[in-house]
């Protein structure tokens, strides 16, 4: 890098850059949360590139929609490639970047490109960060016109009267000397008063002038922070990888297998593709006494609004005893359940194996489990708003066009307008059919996008941490442990940590050590390696082990 780059980086960090962006979209960081109402001053969340409300942690990005959201490519890169095309012109700037910033020529065009782009468009907000980098350097040469001082006028004034004086002398005459000069001392007195008043008013004015200038361009220190530029699309990305997690795979199939034996007709299930508007008719089974299915509280007075979608049941078809206990390790669990998840995994295409891990750790298998520290609820202890969200996303696929269409979204939060159909919807999280295939779909969904982001295959762990942070702050985790693995896990995401202690620290001595990213990562490999390893026992070989019937509780 340059000397001139790293003096850029060390007066514009990451911090400043994002400030500076979201001053300029949003006009600051201070106003009323769109999603609790409450005027709130957002707090930078570096690494997600977003600001957060102190209240109630709903979260805006301010380069959302544009090439500068994408957190592969640094703002101080996007921002010193502003500056140098403020400076240089595009052309100039392509070879300045690749040499400065020592970044491939294909990466320098690609800044280049994607900022002229965004000047094509004619942003407001661009437009703005765009003068002021210009400015920062062309702040001397664009000062409004020059004013001459008041004594300088008067000189010139003084001076223009003199000449015109001495243009038109007194006619002289002989004998009348004395009448000729009274005639000219009385035109120069006038003259004299005139020009007086005429500094004084142009005195007054340039003070006039200077205040209304003062109030009309305040200075604003934190936007003259702004130099920088970066512009650079979505690098190039390693290809789609569709593999199973590393030695999960193996397990998927002996889990797969044993379902078969166990019961045929699960082999005439096939994979939903796209949006599915059918739902097939299931005959009417009574839910077995561990499924807790909570009808919507409405009003006194009030009814339901619009139809309602009817749930999908996996209907037991098996002839095995659907309260016969199962038993995995230390573990024992209704066979109804164990096909139910298994069923789910088949429909939606994810790995039986670890819905069964994601479901031992989430919830010990329990279906109306609901979390003290947040709202997650039901086997997945899936929260509020990520149940809204997969649901608007999966519904339709899995019989709830009903409520699919209840579902909006302001930003990126979800909302249901009447309550009581927000709660209906909430409580289908106690589904356990439902909740395993919504599971499913989001976990397929999001560890194939963070393998295509990371260029890898993602091990178990890193797979249930998808579930457990959420995608963005997964993402965030994991690429933070393979660059700076020391780091500390609870100050990069302090409010897991806050509700997840016993993860996020350790006992030592009778002391508490915070854990490093690296270590909760191992922990969390380790933890659902452990499942993964239980619910891989579940192969033809050992059939006879696993369906041993269990005194019921």
């Amino acid at each position: 890098m340059s000397e001139r780059f790293k003096q850029f980086q060390a007066v514009f960090p990451e911090e400043a850059c994002l400030e500076a962006l979201m001053r300029a979209r949003h006009g600051g960081s201070s106003m009323t949360c769109p999603a609790c109402g409450r005027p709130s001053t957002f707090e930078p969340r570096p690494k997600l590139r977003a600001f957060s409300c102190g209240h109630c942690n709903y979260m805006i990005q301010p380069g959302a929609g544009t090439v500068l959201d994408n957190r592969r490519t640094p703002l101080q890169l996007w921002f010193f490639a502003l500056k140098l095309v403020a400076e240089q012109g595009s052309k100039a700037t392509i070879g300045l970047i690749e040499r400065e910033a020592r970044v491939p020529a294909i990466t320098a065009r690609r800044l280049v490109d994607d900022l002229v782009a965004l000047e094509a468009q004619r942003l407001d907000w661009f437009a703005s960060l765009h003068r002021r980098v210009a400015g920062e350097k062309a702040a001397p040469e664009r000062p409004g016109p020059a004013r001459v001082p008041d004594k300088a006028r008067a000189v010139k004034a003084d001076t223009g009267g003199a000449k015109e004086g001495a243009a038109k002398p007194p006619p002289a005459t002989f004998g009348t000397e004395p009448v000729a000069g009274r005639g000219l001392s009385g035109r120069m007195m006038m003259f004299g008063l005139a020009a007086g008043i005429a500094c004084v008013a142009v005195a007054v004015l340039g003070i006039a002038m200077a205040k209304l200038r003062q109030e009309e361009t305040p200075p604003d220190p934190e936007m003259v922070a702004i130099l920088a530029a970066p512009a650079l699309q979505t690098a190039a990305r390693p290809s789609l990888i569709l593999s199973s997690v590393e030695s999960d795979l193996e397990a998927a199939r002996q889990a797969t297998e044993f379902a078969l034996n166990n019961d045929p007709t699960l082999a005439e299930i096939k994979e939903q593709v796209a949006a599915v508007q059918e739902v097939p008719v299931v005959p009417l089974v009574l839910p077995p006494s561990n499924i807790l299915l909570v009808p919507p509280k409405l009003p006194a007075g009030q009814a339901a609004i619009g139809p309602k979608s009817q749930i999908p049941k996996a209907p037991i078809t098996s002839g095995g005893d659907p309260e016969q206990l199962l038993t995995f390790g230390p573990i024992r669990i209704r066979r109804h359940l164990v096909e139910t998840i298994v069923r789910a995994g088949k429909v939606v295409g994810a790995d039986p194996t670890l819905l069964m891990a994601v479901a031992d750790k989430e919830s010990s298998f329990s279906t109306s489990v609901q979390a003290k520290t947040s709202s997650a609820t039901g086997l997945y202890q899936f929260i509020e708003q990520t149940w809204l969200g997969v649901v608007s996303e999966f519904g339709v696929k899995h019989g709830l066009a009903a409520e699919t269409k209840l579902i909006g979204k302001n930003g990126r939060q979800f909302f249901v307008s009447d309550g009581a159909e927000r709660q209906r919807i909430l409580d289908l999280r106690r589904e356990p059919y439902l909740s395993a295939l919504l599971a499913g779909e989001m976990l397929k969904r999001d560890t194939l996008r963070l393998e295509k982001a990371m260029g890898r295959h993602l091990t178990g762990g890193e797979i249930y941490l998808i579930h457990f942070l959420g995608p963005d702050a997964a993402q965030t985790f994991i690429e933070t442990m393979e660059e700076k693995p020391d780091v500390k896990a609870a100050d990069l995401l302090p409010k897991p940590a806050q509700a997840n202690r016993p993860i996020f620290y350790a006992e030592a001595g009778g002391e508490t050590k915070t854990l490093s990213v690296s270590e909760v990562h191992r922990k969390f490999n380790d933890m659902i390696k452990v499942r993964l390893d239980r619910y891989s026992a579940v192969r033809p070989g050992a059939a006879q082990a696993v369906n041993r019937p269990t005194a019921k509780k």
